[in-house]
């Protein structure tokens, strides 16, 4: 997803996504969000849920696992924690920012 926020000084383009490290553009400040995969699963089945009713729940564990392959071979393949200027850890505490 990519915010465009243009009602200050110097405009500020906010790109979020897990793969969004990979895009080859020279951000000012990058932020990695680290997330018990369990906690990212029950909210993608929340959304899904909430968002197409006629989605089963074995389609959604289906999804999540190419999802998740693919997720876990991005993170080992460009180390986006290694490239990000923070680390927000929402295990750590809910309000602690790690750096």
């Amino acid at each position: 997803m990519i915010k465009a926020i243009s009602n200050y000084k110097t405009p500020v383009l906010i790109i979020e996504g897990c793969f969004s490290f990979k895009i080859p553009i020279a951000f000012d400040f990058r932020i990695w969000v680290e997330c018990d995969k369990s906690i990212c699963y029950q909210r993608l089945v929340n959304r899904e849920e909430a968002d197409r009713l006629d989605i089963t729940t074995e389609l959604i564990i289906l999804a999540n696992t190419k999802y998740q392959e693919c997720e876990d071979k991005y993170i080992k393949n460009y180390q986006p924690q290694q490239k990000a200027d923070l680390i927000y850890d929402t295990e750590y505490t809910q309000n602690h920012i790690l750096s």
